[in-house]
């Protein structure tokens, strides 16, 4: 559960920084892990709370398109052994002069590493264009940040759900109360809604979903900016 956690936090820092809100579902999220099989129970926990269609599990390999390897030398502890040599081999370190072996031994500018003299770590290659974070284990977690319109559209019928919850609080609803929810939005987000109808039912407890000018401010109604456009939401408990 540990490393579950830390999954989802990192997937979390990878869309905020990818400027990527929660509430946007994603089509997927990649993790690259070892034995990433003992993860699988999990799958559907973390779907949720990244937010992603889809949760690929994979095996982490040391040679993947999202990632690469990076050598740091210690010169600290590389200095006593390696003497004047050892400023030749942190620049080859540095312009990718370097080899891992079969067996894990590292060859740096020509001159063999010993276990302490160096690290191997895992950095986002930027190559790709998905949003890229890194484990504490290694591993990665890699975010597919295109956005096709069915995911563009789930995404403004969440935002289209935020608000009307907000305007069941103004209105001071019990969170049991049935209701009646008005929408003033435009064609798109109409018919995006309509198409999610017993989703937005379901979730803001409406037993009638409606276009129409949702009227001035008041408890129950409420007004924000969804794909750029203005919108209002307006709510009624059922049969007052």
């Amino acid at each position: 559960m540990d490393e579950i956690r830390e999954i989802a936090s990192v997937s979390l820092s990878v869309r905020k920084g990818a400027s990527l809100r929660v509430r946007q579902p994603l089509a997927s999220l990649t993790v690259a892990t070892r034995n990433a099989d003992r993860l699988r129970p999990f799958v559907s926990l973390l779907s949720d709370e990244v937010n992603v269609r889809a949760v690929e599990l994979t095996e982490l390999a040391d040679d993947d398109h999202r990632v690469s390897r990076q050598l740091s030398v210690n010169a600290r502890a590389a200095g006593p052994r390696l003497g004047k040599d050892v400023q030749k081999v942190i620049k080859a370190s540095k312009t990718g002069d370097w080899s891992v072996a079969d067996d894990g031994s590292v060859l740096c500018g020509g001159v063999p590493l010993v276990e302490g003299e160096y690290t191997l770590e895992l950095v986002a290659a930027g190559s790709s264009s998905d949003a890229v974070g890194l484990l504490r284990s290694g591993g990665f977690v890699s975010l597919d940040t295109v956005l096709d319109d069915e995911l563009v559209a789930d995404g403004a019928v969440s935002d289209l759900l935020r608000l009307a919850q907000q305007a069941r609080k103004e209105a001071g609803l019990q969170v049991s109360d049935r209701i009646d929810l008005l929408l003033e939005v435009d064609d798109e987000l109409w018919a995006a809604a309509q198409a999610r109808v017993d989703k937005v039912k379901a979730e803001t407890l409406a037993l009638i979903v409606s276009r129409g000018e949702a009227g001035t401010d008041r408890p129950g109604v409420v007004a924000g900016v969804i794909g750029g456009l203005n919108v209002r939401v307006a709510v009624v408990k059922a049969g007052g």
